[in-house]
């Protein structure tokens, strides 16, 4: 049974445990830590150098996938049910995930700079393992993670508002493509477009759902109330798409 090591809250793991669970490929789940948990990915791949990051699905014999488009290609060939890449889509497919990519680059770097501003959050957000009593001494980790994100992920190459605005141009995008839909699906059929589509949206108002548990902190630093208020329609059409296929 293969390994699928990813953040519980993450759109990009959810990307990856949609895909899997459509397919009903059986795995087990294990919770990556940031910084902590990439000794044991670096061990578990004998990779000590060069990037990795999660979602990353690990086989028996250590064979890995990185990145959630390219998991959800490896089991749309290796599990049952229908296809989320039908025959000569997959370029409109990939187009709408890099999008979806785009905007969650923003949904991340907007959460970053609000963790920076609230201390009470980064208290929250120490590791599980951590007593109590030694939490308010711990929070420089915090600081410490986050910065590690931003140098990863390159966060200060934009402000607040340049991230924002990207955001708000790949949700017209999919407003768009929605509007000249005739079956209220991206490309017809339920894809992996729509799964995409429907991640890049937890950066307006986190989806209620068993399978993305989130402590009321993470909901709050994700949640752009004005961009909810925008976008109102986009996440009834991501609910109903919950409903229907999770």
């Amino acid at each position: 049974m293969p390994d699928l090591y990813g953040i519980a809250y993450s759109p990009w793991t959810m990307k990856a445990r949609w895909a899997l669970d459509h397919h009903k490929i059986p795995y087990r789940y294990r919770e990556h830590l940031i910084l902590f948990g990439m000794p044991e990915l670096r061990w578990r791949l004998k990779k000590p150098f060069g990037d990795i990051t999660v979602p990353l699905l690990v086989n028996g014999g250590g064979n890995a996938v990185m990145d959630s488009f390219e998991i959800a290609r490896h089991v749309d060939v290796t599990g049952s049910g229908t296809t989320l890449f039908p025959e000569g889509r997959l370029e409109e497919i990939r187009e709408i995930n890099r999008l979806s990519e785009t905007a969650l680059d923003s949904v991340r770097a907007l959460t970053i700079f609000r963790i920076l501003e609230d201390k009470d959050a980064q208290l929250e957000l120490l590791p599980a393992f951590i007593p109590r009593r030694l939490r308010r001494c711990s929070r420089w980790m915090v600081p410490v993670g986050i910065n590690y994100l931003i140098r990863e992920f390159a966060v200060r190459k934009k402000t607040k508002t340049g991230f924002e605005e990207d955001y708000r141009l790949v949700l017209e995008d999919f407003r768009k493509r929605l509007a000249a839909s005739a079956t209220g699906r991206l490309l017809g059929d339920f894809t992996f477009a729509d799964i995409a589509a429907a991640a890049a949206l937890q950066g307006v108002e986190p989806v209620d759902h068993p399978s993305l548990p989130m402590s009321p902190t993470i909901r709050r630093l994700w949640r752009h109330p004005e961009l909810a208020k925008d976008y109102e329609d986009l996440l009834k059409w991501r609910d109903s798409l919950f409903l229907e296929y999770r």
